[in-house]
Parts: structure tokens; sequence; C-alpha cells
């Protein structure tokens, strides 16, 4: 078993915050879109249930209309927590380097343009959605 001296383990943890930054981003993202579903959600069974009273084609168009951002809103979080897998096999992989002298990028490359990607994956699915949120608007507007 190697040990470590404290400069070294030093080192080792440096190189590994930088992800843990990145991740906390994310993180904020995720937590808004987790919301944003947990709000069409509770839309979705708040029209259910008015259903029972009136059955109306304005109504049945919101809850075709918010399923698809549901939808949408699953691909943006999906992606993003994909983004944030990526990050950890990130910090993984440096500490795993840093710690046996292991001197190349590539793998950390790789992993970081796959985050990424993700993370755009994850935003634009967030603008799509943003959007259809806006043509729900619009019909509960013009109703």
């Amino acid at each position: 078993m190697n040990e470590f001296a404290i400069n070294d383990v030093v080192q080792i943890l440096q190189v590994a915050i930088a992800p843990v930054v990145w991740i906390s981003g994310i993180g904020i993202l995720i937590l808004s879109q987790t919301n944003r579903m947990a709000h069409i959600m509770d839309r979705i069974r708040h029209l259910q249930a008015e259903f029972e009273t009136k059955d109306d084609e304005q109504s049945r168009k919101q809850v075709h209309l918010l399923f698809s951002r549901a939808k949408i809103v699953r691909v943006s979080l999906i992606a993003l927590l994909i983004s944030v897998i990526f990050d950890a096999l990130i910090m993984i992989n440096l500490f795993v380097f840093k710690a046996y002298g292991i001197d190349d990028g590539t793998s950390v490359i790789v992993l970081f343009s796959c985050s990424l990607l993700s993370l755009i994956v994850g935003l634009m699915a967030y603008i799509i959605e943003v959007n259809k949120n806006l043509n729900a608007l619009s019909i509960e507007v013009n109703a």
C-alpha cells in the first residue's frame, strides 16, 4: 500500500475540488428542473380532477401540452444527471491518476467533453420546455 505525504494528499484534494464546484452548479439546475416537474405533475393532477365535473377541449389541450412538457423536463433532468455522473468519474480519475503518478489527461478530457455535451443537451431541453410553457400560458390566456 502506498503511503502519501500530507503535501501529496493536499495536492490530490485540490485537483479533485474543481469538479465538485461544477457538480454544485449543475445541482442547482437539477433542483430547478425537479421543481418544474413537480409543478407540471400537480397541474396535470388538478386538471384530471376537474375532468370529473367538466370535460372540455380546453382542459384536454392543457393536459396534453403539460404532459409533453413533462417529457421534455425528464430529458433535461436525465442529461443533467448524466453530466454529474461524468463529473464524478472525472474526480475519481483525477484522484487515482494523481495518487499513482499517472500523467495522462486523455480520459479526463473525454469525460469532461461528455459532461459538457450532457449539460448542453440538458440546457437545450430546458429552453424548449420554457417555450412550451409559454404555449400553455397562451392557451389559458386565450380561453
